[in-house]
């Protein structure tokens, strides 16, 4: 546990990891923090912000297999 506690957070590589395998990415809950991180790593890395439930469906329901979302209320894209 203390090593956890101290150890550095290694977010940039995780992102770095998530971009290399993910079409895009859907940020849950307001201000989006982690997608203006996700940009700093992958310009070309669409994350779509939700800010509640129902827009969270509504990305997923949305967004095709390549990562695109076609617009429409319910989400915020980020990117």
């Amino acid at each position: 546990m203390i090593r956890q506690l101290t150890s550095p957070v290694r977010f940039t590589q995780s992102l770095h990891a998530l971009v290399g395998g993910l079409a895009a990415g859907i940020e849950v809950g307001p201000g989006g923090v982690l997608a203006g991180l996700a940009k700093r790593v992958s310009a070309r890395f669409p994350v779509y912000g939700t800010d509640n439930g129902a827009a969270f469906e509504d990305v997923l329901n949305h967004v095709s297999a390549d990562g695109r979302a076609p617009g429409g209320p319910g989400y915020v894209d980020s990117s």
